[in-house]
C-alpha cells in the first residue's frame, strides 16, 4: 500500500433527514441516557456503515429510528464538517450531511435510541432543545423547506 493512502484518516460521516409529512417537520428527541446529546431533539439519521453509501444509509436509518420509508426530495445536502472529539472517535474527520425528504406517512415507531417524536412546524422547531447540527441544517434548508410547509 502506498504511504499516501496510508496516511489518509478513517472518515465518520453522519446522515440526517429532514423529514417532512405535509406541512411538518419531523424530530425526534435522543433518549435522557444517551452518552451524547441526550433529551435534544434532533433529525432522524446515523453513521454510514462499512460498504454502504449515502443513499442507502439514510434509507436504514430512518426505518430503523423511525419506521418510515421517505423519498428525498432533491440531491443537495447541508454539510457541517469538524474533527470528532468523542473518546471512540477522538481526531477522525466527521462529517454531517443533512438532506431533505418526504413522508407518506406520519406514523412513527421510535427505536430504543430516541424517547419521544413531535411533528412541527419549522417555527415550532426553532423553538425546541435541538442539537448544534440539526439547528444549523434547518436554518441552511430555511428557503427551500418554506416551499413545502407553507407557513
Amino acid at each position: 500500500m502506498n504511504s499516501a493512502i496510508k496516511s489518509r484518516p478513517r472518515v465518520l460521516i453522519v446522515v440526517r433527514a429532514i423529514v417532512l409529512f405535509k406541512t411538518k417537520i419531523l424530530l425526534i428527541q435522543r433518549s435522557k441516557d444517551d452518552s451524547n446529546e441526550a433529551n435534544l431533539w434532533e433529525f432522524p439519521g446515523g453513521k454510514l456503515d462499512i460498504g454502504q453509501d449515502l443513499k442507502n444509509a439514510m434509507k436504514r436509518e430512518l426505518l430503523e429510528e423511525t419506521g418510515i420509508v421517505a423519498s428525498p426530495i432533491n440531491n443537495l445536502v447541508y454539510y457541517q464538517s469538524d474533527i470528532a472529539t468523542s473518546p471512540r472517535y477522538r481526531g477522525l474527520p466527521y462529517i454531517k450531511l443533512i438532506g431533505l425528504y418526504k413522508s407518506d406517512t406520519n406514523r412513527v415507531m421510535l427505536s430504543f435510541e430516541h424517547q419521544d417524536y413531535k411533528w412541527v412546524t419549522f417555527k415550532k422547531a426553532l423553538d425546541m432543545d435541538l442539537s448544534n447540527v440539526s439547528r444549523k441544517g434547518l436554518f441552511s434548508w430555511k428557503k427551500e423547506l418554506m416551499k413545502y410547509l407553507k407557513e
